[in-house]
């Protein structure tokens, strides 16, 4: 068991923002990302082995990552097996070389012809899920700030092992579920809905958790320790927090999109008025937004929907402020109409921005799908809006501002149910 004092080398820290930068360019399987990983701390230590033990009563027998590839077949020996016994015992930091008394450490280094090993659990708040295990590492200054960063690090690399988990149990689930329509001889439509689902997931969990914001955002905080930033690392960190703020609002939308799914809120009778007129406020107290709204807002306007109603209004807005013109001016109407005996409060949004051309009018509302000029990012915002509407018994699409010429901005129409008086 080893105590260590001091903090992170400013240099450490350093390193990290470049282990940032490639580990959102891998992307893909989250296991793919705790492989680049180990090849990062291989060559910031120096080390000749590097080990990523997952717990085992968070798979059926323990997972080892390793690093080299050529040397994983040392997981099915003995020797790896006391490893993980061993390390899984404390949660503190272990420190072996051939000085050490402890004789399980000495015969693990004579039997891998190592000359020293770090051992760190990990955690994910006050689960244990592993040890990052580092062997044979050579490094240029104060052994302390190496282990201070590798500690400092175990909370970010505990994430990577809990994300690989949940992809791994997303695929399981997917599996599990597609076996049980085809028992149950679902009819096409229902097959078809399941699997959309199911891709949904995947897409989430290969596409766009890549970005993972809580790793991003424990190397972001290692580098801004460090008084030594000069103003070209500062730029970097700049781009890569904005990944990770995109990547959050993703994620968010996702949980949204979850809830909508289970069926888990229930619709009730809301003053629409009221939300958006809340949403202007807040976007009247940013600096930064400079738009003139010209709204024809009644009173009050119940409509049946839930909780989340916010978010349509939300981000069709927040797409307009961004992508509106030079003199932005967005225009907000409501109205009651009547479409085949019933009643609802009719929403228009509109802007003077670029447009959105008559190919991509539809596309734009689709999983994962973004128009040319309008759109950006992940396309799951107005994804969420059409999942949200159609939840509400509602309707939402989008017209040309001027009729025939998308050049002249957008026009969203949000068509939902009145509330009975």
């Amino acid at each position: 068991m080893y105590e260590h004092k001091g903090s992170a080398d400013p240099a450490y820290s350093l390193l990290l923002v470049n282990v940032l930068e490639q580990m959102l360019q891998q992307g893909g399987h989250p296991d793919q990302v705790a492989h680049a990983l180990n090849v990062q701390i291989r060559e910031i230590t120096g080390a000749r082995l590097v080990i990523l033990l997952q717990a085992e009563e968070r798979c059926e027998q323990p997972r080892f990552i390793i690093h080299p590839e050529s040397r994983r077949g040392i997981a099915e020996s003995i020797e790896a097996r006391e490893l993980y016994k061993v390390t899984m015992q404390t949660d503190s930091i272990m420190l072996w070389d051939k000085s050490s008394q402890d004789p399980v450490g000495n015969r693990l280094l004579s039997a891998w012809q190592m000359n020293n090993c770090l051992s760190v659990p990990l955690f994910v708040g006050a689960v244990r899920v592993g040890t990052l295990v580092i062997m044979d590492f050579s490094f240029t200054g104060n052994i302390d700030s190496l282990i201070s960063t590798m500690d400092r690090m175990s909370g970010v690399i505990g994430l990577i092992i809990r994300n690989a988990d949940l992809y791994r149990e997303v695929e399981r689930l997917v599996e599990a579920r597609t076996q049980e329509i085809n028992e149950r001889k679902k009819i096409e439509e229902e097959l078809k809905d399941a699997k959309q689902q199911a891709e949904l997931y995947l897409d989430l969990m290969s596409h766009d958790i890549r970005n993972m914001n809580q790793v991003g955002i424990g190397f972001l905080e290692l580098a801004l320790d460090s008084p030594d930033i000069i103003q070209a690392d500062k730029e970097l960190l700049s781009k890569s927090m904005g990944s990770l703020e995109a990547s959050t609002h993703l994620i968010d939308n996702v949980k949204k999109l979850q809830k909508v799914r289970s069926g888990e809120l229930r619709n009730y009778k809301i003053n629409a008025c009221l939300v958006i007129k809340r949403i202007l406020a807040r976007y009247s107290m940013i600096p930064d937004i400079n738009v003139r709204f010209e709204c024809r807002i009644p009173p009050s306007c119940h409509v049946m929907a839930n909780d989340l109603i916010g978010e349509v209004f939300e981000n069709i807005l927040w797409n307009a402020i961004k992508y509106c013109g030079p003199q932005p001016v967005i225009r907000i109407e409501f109205e009651e109409v009547s479409v085949r005996s019933k009643s609802y409060d009719m929403i228009s949004i509109e802007d003077n921005g670029p447009g959105i051309p008559d190919n991509v009018k539809d596309r734009i509302f689709r999983r994962l799908q973004r128009g040319d000029t309008r759109v950006r990012g992940g396309g799951m915002g107005l994804y969420l809006v059409k999942s949200l509407v159609e939840s509400y018994d509602g309707r939402v699409w989008v017209e040309d501002r001027v009729p025939g010429d998308y050049t002249k901005g957008s026009r969203f129409i949000i068509m939902l149910p009145l509330a009975e008086q």
